[in-house]
């Protein structure tokens, strides 16, 4: 969730303010390394971690969900495995059904220095698909995937399409996870987002992430 047009001072005059708002339902996620210990699932609402670059902020809070609406699924994680990206991007891409910083949905193609970006000289990128081997408390240990949804909002840019074992759907679990390829076919020179939504037949929220790609740009 994205809060835009937000105060235009202190430095943000050419730029309002706007914020990434992220809704945790099962309490602040283990991977934000500061957040506020006095906010979790019996005091939602409530924000557990909150910071700003420039005009540009994000926030985690702790929500209660409405019952009857599915949670994020804990324990499955998807892996970056694709080459080109700069290192500082999380080759972790969901964590606990979430996405991770750098690999959220934008409203239009970025190269930005926290996005993650696949060059043109790159044909293909690799995802692994998993569940973590740790206390779920009580969840299954394994998952059953929908065939994984993939498109462009830039079409006349860029076709994607994808093979793999987890290109069908399957089961994954903390023996065996489901590898996701995803081949790029580029129409001209320019900026396409690329997106990828993974379903669970509506038991938990999607897990979805999106990246930009680089069609004519960085190609030797």
């Amino acid at each position: 969730m994205v809060k835009k047009n937000g105060g235009r001072g202190g430095g943000c005059e050419q730029s309002p303010r706007q914020a990434d708002l992220y809704l945790h339902c099962q309490g602040c996620p283990d991977w934000l390394k500061q957040s506020n210990p006095a906010c979790n699932s019996a005091s939602a609402p409530c924000v557990c971690a909150a910071w700003e670059l420039g005009c540009v902020g994000e926030v985690h809070m702790v929500v209660g969900c409405p019952a009857g609406i599915p949670n994020y699924r804990k324990g499955f994680d998807v892996y970056d495995a694709s080459t080109g990206i700069k290192e500082d991007i999380s080759k972790v891409v969901i964590k606990d059904g979430e996405v991770m910083p750098g690999w959220t949905d934008e409203d239009t193609p970025s190269v930005a220095h926290d996005r993650a970006v696949i060059p043109g000289n790159v044909q293909s990128a690799t995802f692994y698909l998993m569940m973590a081997d740790e206390d779920l408390g009580g969840l299954p240990m394994q998952q059953e995937v929908d065939a994984p949804d993939v498109f462009t909002d830039q079409p006349h840019i860029l076709a994607v399409t994808l093979s793999g074992t987890a290109a069908a759907g399957g089961v994954v679990d903390t023996q065996e996870m489901l590898m996701l390829q995803l081949d790029f076919h580029c129409y001209q020179t320019g900026l396409a987002d690329v997106h990828v939504e993974i379903s669970f037949s509506n038991q938990y929220y999607p897990a979805d992430f999106a990246f930009t790609y680089e069609c004519g740009m960085g190609e030797g």
